[in-house]
């Protein structure tokens, strides 16, 4: 899938040390999607031996995906 990382994400997945290598494999391979009404979608993955969330918050825009944040956690609720 083709996506845009904002400034934003790069900034985050460089404070949270995430490889693009990881965010695709949540994009491509998600435990779990959830939709808005404002066109967001949010793509969640266990990693890390399941110690870890990724949280990927996207919005899509034509055949893109634009990719807003990038969060981290190890409080998993899928």
């Amino acid at each position: 899938m083709d996506y845009e990382l904002t400034r934003h994400a790069k900034e985050r997945m460089a404070e949270r040390h995430i490889s693009e290598k990881l965010l695709e494999n949540v994009i491509l391979y998600p435990s779990k999607v959830l939709y808005d009404e404002k066109n967001k979608i949010m793509f969640k993955k266990l990693y890390a031996g399941d110690k870890r969330l990724l949280i990927i918050i996207a919005e899509r825009i034509k055949n893109k995906l634009k990719i807003i944040t990038v969060i981290d956690t190890s409080k998993i609720k899928l």
